[in-house]
C-alpha cells in the first residue's frame, strides 16, 4: 500500500496537477447538469431565435457527451495517477499524449462556445413573449458562458498537466539517481 507521503518530487507534483485536473472536469460536469435543453430555430428572415415550445428537462442529469468527456479525463487522470505512484515513464508518457489531446478539444470546444456566443445572445434577445422562456434562455446564455469558461480553465490546466508529464519522464529517473547516490553516500 503506498501513500501521499511517501510520494515526493516530480510524481507528487504531477498528483497535484492530476488532482486539479480531476475537479476541473467534474466541476464542469456538474454546471453541464444544469443546462437546458432548447432547440433553436432560424426565421425567414434569418434570424435564430429559441423555440420554447420544444424547450424541455433532459431525462438524465446531464448530457451523455458530458458524461463521455468526463469519464474519457477521469480515465487519462487515473492513468497520470498510476504513472506518479509507479513511476512509470511509459505510463507518464502516455498520460501526456492523452492529456494533450483533450487539452485540444477543451481549448477548441471553449473557443468555438465564446464565438457562438454572440449568435446565442441574440437568440435570448429576441425572446420576449413568455417570461419563463425568456427566463429559461437567459440561464442557457449564463450556463453556456460559464461552461465555455471552465472548459477553457480544464484546457489550460490540462495543457499544464501534459507538458508537465512529458517532461517529467526525464525527472523521475534523475530523482531515483538521486535517491540512489543519496542512499549509497549514507552506507
Amino acid at each position: 500500500m503506498w501513500s501521499v507521503r511517501e510520494v515526493e518530487g516530480a510524481p507528487k507534483n504531477l498528483l497535484v496537477l492530476c488532482t486539479v485536473q480531476l475537479t476541473v472536469a467534474f466541476i464542469g460536469l456538474l454546471v453541464a447538469s444544469s443546462f437546458p435543453d432548447c432547440e433553436f430555430q432560424i426565421s425567414e428572415e434569418g434570424f435564430v431565435y429559441i423555440d420554447c415550445i420544444k424547450c424541455q428537462n433532459r431525462l438524465l442529469p446531464t448530457s451523455w457527451h458530458s458524461i463521455v468527456l468526463f469519464i474519457f479525463a477521469f480515465v487519462v487522470v487515473c492513468i497520470g495517477v498510476t504513472a506518479a505512484i509507479k513511476r512509470s515513464k511509459s505510463l507518464c508518457f502516455l498520460y501526456g499524449r492523452l492529456m494533450l489531446f483533450y487539452a485540444l478539444a477543451m481549448g477548441v470546444t471553449s473557443i468555438f462556445g465564446q464565438l457562438g456566443f454572440a449568435e446565442l445572445e441574440s437568440a435570448v434577445l429576441t425572446v420576449r413573449s413568455e417570461e419563463e422562456c425568456f427566463k429559461t434562455a437567459v440561464k442557457l446564455m449564463t450556463t453556456t458562458q460559464f461552461l465555455m469558461l471552465i472548459h477553457g480553465i480544464e484546457a489550460i490546466s490540462d495543457l499544464v498537466g501534459a507538458v508537465f508529464a512529458i517532461q517529467s519522464k526525464e525527472l523521475f529517473e534523475y530523482e531515483a539517481i538521486s535517491q540512489l547516490s543519496n542512499d549509497y553516500e549514507v552506507l
